[in-house]
């Protein structure tokens, strides 16, 4: 039977005065969440994640109930902050790997949402496995900018995807292929942003134990100056009893990727030339993906306006594209006068964002930056 012990660590940091960060380890489930929000919020939304997420894991372990467990999360922390006005705009990150049946066994199965990371050491090399989603590492896949840029980004701590800020989430999932004496290690991004892969890789393989790695991670992180909270957990793999194909671990956010759709057959009548065939085909495809490109182009971003004093957000580009006109998609409880006078004007500008969720976080901040400006009233007793 695959399995696995494990050790962790979590340090406030050396500037933060609270540790948003929570974690969760046991024989056949680990998780680490970094929490956002202030005001304490941030600890309430990693906290509120996983307990979620372990308990709808506890009716359902399996790849589709990894993507399922990050919808209940996402929907409990939305809950959480409406029915708590001062933890409005709070989320957080979630990466996580389980033991889920696989064959005639069981195999390592993972999530991710947000900058959380899980590395696979092996052969003194540490491979990231999930993907950030944050705005720099959005636009590294997209060839904008290159792995380097992305590193020293202005952006490259906005996130697009989160749990408690989007209401329709969409988290990452799939199998990992392991081996006996692989260590896996989840942390959050106080570690990453401070451990190069390489250092994580020579820590990880020479600790003499587990709970040796977990201190010298944190070490290393606080000398290179600490500046978030910081958490890690290292797994090591003591056996394994299936064998997972490569072609199972591609990501998926809905199904288990090892479902496949039937494939589609069509008969091609006899009058037709395989030219003429060839012909028709690139000339349907061909225009079909310009009506595919237009439309992503015009729904690619999302942009703020003020609609009857609130802020709106609305999908597409100001004043439309070709025949395709923006939508509204949201109206915030967010009020444009209780915004900063230079964030109104990029408010009126149409401000625009690559995802909804960093619309939203983006909104959230602006206003709490303007809270922060009010004064504070006092009332005296008489």
């Amino acid at each position: 039977m695959t399995s696995w012990r494990s050790a962790s660590a979590t340090h406030v940091g050396l500037v933060r005065e609270a540790n948003e960060d929570a974690l969760f380890t046991s024989d056949a489930l680990v998780i680490v969440a970094d929490g956002m929000g202030g005001h304490a919020a941030g600890e309430v939304a990693s906290s509120v994640a996983i307990a979620t997420f372990c308990e709808h894991l506890g009716s359902d372990t399996s790849l589709v109930g990894l993507a399922d467990g990050l919808r209940h999360a996402n929907e409990r922390i939305l809950a959480d902050a409406a029915a708590h006005p001062d933890r409005q705009g709070m989320g957080t990150t979630l990466t996580s790997v389980a033991l889920v049946p696989f064959g005639k066994g069981r195999a390592v199965a993972w999530a991710n949402i947000g900058d959380s990371r899980l590395y696979l050491v092996r052969d003194d090399v540490a491979q990231q496995i999930t993907e950030d989603h944050s705005v720099a590492e959005e636009w590294v896949r997209q060839g904008r900018i290159s792995k380097e840029e992305a590193a020293v980004h202005p952006r490259r701590h906005q996130l697009t995807r989160v749990l408690g800020i989007d209401p329709f989430v969409e988290g990452d999932t799939g199998l990992l292929p392991v081996e006996v004496g692989d260590r896996l290690v989840l942390c959050s991004d106080g570690l990453s942003n401070e451990v190069s892969d390489s250092q994580m890789a020579t820590i990880v393989t020479q600790a003499s134990s587990l709970n040796e790695a977990c201190s010298e991670l944190v070490s290393a992180a606080l000398d290179a100056g600490g500046r978030d909270n910081i958490t890690v957990v290292v797994v090591e793999i003591e056996s394994v009893d299936v064998v997972v194909p490569p072609t199972s671990v591609a990501k998926t956010t809905s199904e288990s990727t090892l479902m496949r759709r039937p494939r589609r057959t069509f008969h091609v009548p006899r009058h037709l030339t395989w030219r003429s065939t060839a012909f028709a085909g690139a000339v349907i495809a061909l225009a079909a993906g310009v009506f595919v490109v237009f439309g992503w182009f015009a729904q690619s971003g999302y942009y703020l306006a003020d609609v009857d004093g609130k802020v709106a957000i609305y999908q597409g580009h100001s004043g439309g594209f070709l025949w395709y006109q923006p939508k509204q998609v949201l109206m915030t409880d967010f009020k444009v006068s209780e915004m900063r006078p230079g964030d109104r004007s990029q408010i009126k500008e149409h401000l625009v964002e690559p995802s909804l969720s960093a619309a939203i976080r983006h909104v959230a901040n602006m206003h709490e930056q303007w809270r922060m400006t009010q004064p504070v009233t006092t009332t005296t007793l008489p």
